[in-house]
């Protein structure tokens, strides 16, 4: 990908392509096979495509073969590449493979980041809401809220080049031990579902050198650190560092009230290194917030669970 804003990438789109994303951002929305949807018709309008399709699959919907629409936004890069296939060509050039669940608009890969290790890196962004445009029609047609969205225009700041927005991921494609660096903020995820990205993001992780960082500034009472804790011990991590709680320190504003701050250099080093966005930090975070390090050992017996893909065990 060029040093261009991902916006400018995409000023012409063949049919193909259009197809192509248009399946990619419904079945990852819809949690089902791209050849599961089946594209009917794409028009062009003020606020992106409207696409008709339907699904040859139940979904979390609940229906198929029921014709449906939603207005996507198919300038935006969206991955039609399998990652498995991106992966393999990275590593074979010694990449470092970064991969970031959640992004979002905020913390997506950017140029202006100063990341060190920009050039030795290839960038993998998720979030679900990429390439939806935000439209009210997509509550019936996609089940997600008008505010559920993220258009190509939202991602103003140049991208470093090797870096690749999937609105999602197929667990199922990415091997064990596979990322050097994980990023995850603010992803809140039901802990009883039957796999969360936690735990994929922990099986995914290279073991000893891997670092998965977990920063959460909302809800932090069901969601608070002690309860990450448990969770990271569960499938088998170490939190090695905590970067910083604001729990354990706070100062007063003028007129005495709690002010919870995070140190500029802790900003800093989290834009560098990992790509979280100093926005994060332009108002006093709750108390509760949270940033960790977490790593896993290749020690087996340092983990506190085994890690499976699919039906196949991990090679110790």
């Amino acid at each position: 990908m060029s040093e261009a804003t991902p916006t400018n990438l995409d000023a012409s789109l063949n049919k193909e392509t259009r197809v192509a994303r248009a399946q990619h951002i419904i079945a990852g929305v819809l949690k089902t096979s791209l050849d599961a949807i089946i594209i009917s018709k794409i028009t062009k309008t003020k606020d992106g495509y409207r696409v008709r399709f339907h699904s040859t699959q139940h979904t979390i919907l609940g229906e198929q073969g029921t014709d449906r629409s939603a207005v996507l936004d198919l300038a935006f890069p969206v991955e039609v590449r399998p990652i498995s296939d991106l992966i393999e060509h990275y590593q074979k050039a010694n990449r470092e493979l970064f991969l970031g669940i959640g992004s979002g608009v905020r913390d997506y890969p950017k140029k202006e980041n100063a990341d060190p290790k920009e050039s030795q890196r290839a960038f993998f962004a998720h979030d679900v809401s990429y390439g939806i445009a935000p439209h009210e029609g997509n509550f019936a047609g996609l089940s997600l809220p008008k505010r559920y969205a993220t258009p190509s225009k939202m991602l103003r700041a140049p991208c470093p080049e090797s870096t690749h927005f999937f609105n999602a991921l197929d667990y199922r494609a990415v091997a064990n031990d596979t990322f050097d660096t994980i990023q995850m903020v603010n992803v809140l995820t039901d802990r009883y579902a039957k796999t969360t990205p936690t735990q994929e993001a922990l099986r995914m992780l290279k073991p000893d050198t891997g670092e998965f960082v977990i920063m959460n500034e909302l809800g932090p009472e069901s969601h608070s650190i002690f309860q990450c804790q448990f969770v990271i011990q569960s499938y088998g991590g170490i939190i090695q560092e905590v970067v910083f709680h604001t729990a354990a320190g706070e100062v007063r504003d003028e007129l005495g009230n709690a002010k919870r701050v995070v140190p500029e250099e802790t900003i800093a080093r989290l834009q560098r290194d990992y790509h979280i966005s100093p926005s994060h930090f332009a108002e006093p975070l709750a108390s509760g917030s949270y940033c960790v390090i977490v790593k896993k050992s290749s020690d087996p017996q340092e983990r506190g669970v085994q890690f499976i893909l699919g039906d196949k065990q991990p090679e110790d």
